[in-house]
């Protein structure tokens, strides 16, 4: 008797059973992409380049940052062999930031714009000690630099680079290159993929 009421409302009510069924596809479409959105990791800008056995990569946190906000770009070298080494550097650079604090470095960075003209690179308030550094790293260690870029054109601090599109790279080590296991072998030096990024 029910299920007769049922049809008999079904039939008699044909617009009113269209939005029902609109609304239940709707809810059920939701429902799947914030499903999909929580599963799904947050990709962010990231390049790497490799010279066995070192990987050398840099990423930032986002690909959007707002006018005036500190860009965050983290450096890193990585032990990618199967045995354990010493990275040799030719001088041991580092560098102060606003509050202070002491930070050592192992890489170099460049940003351009979308011309290709670089507008930023570190480097201008680096420290070196000029003697041989020996970092022993196993099998998958890293060590990494991060730095902050306010958004300042070269040789212009307190000034505002303008909004729009750029890109930044790294470069291990700040100058020359680093020997591995030995200071007599080759020297190498890595520069990774450019990664892009928006300020608005």
């Amino acid at each position: 008797m029910k299920r007769a009421a049922l049809m008999d409302w079904l039939k008699h009510n044909p617009v009113k059973v269209f939005l029902l069924i609109l609304i239940l596809v709707s809810a059920s479409v939701a429902a799947v992409f914030v499903y999909s959105e929580l599963l799904s990791p947050k990709t962010v800008p990231y390049a790497f380049v490799e010279s066995f056995p070192l990987r050398v990569s840099i990423e930032l946190s986002k690909s959007e940052f707002a006018v005036g906000e500190a860009v965050a770009i983290l450096c890193k070298f990585r032990n990618i062999g199967n045995e354990t080494i010493t990275v040799i550097f030719p001088g041991g650079w580092h560098y102060y930031d606003r509050e202070d604090n002491h930070h050592k470095v192992y890489f170099r960075f460049f940003i351009t714009d979308v011309n290709c003209t670089v507008v930023y690179r570190w480097g201008y308030d680096t420290g070196a000690t000029g003697a041989l550094e020996y970092y022993t790293m196993d099998s998958g260690a890293e060590r990494s630099t991060l730095f902050y870029w306010y958004q300042e054109p070269e040789y212009a601090e307190g000034a505002q680079v303008p909004s729009g599109k750029y890109n930044v790279r790294a470069v291990m080590p700040p100058t020359g290159g680093v020997w591995i296991n030995d200071w007599h072998t080759q020297k190498i030096s890595l520069e990774t993929p450019s990664i892009q990024f928006t300020i608005r």
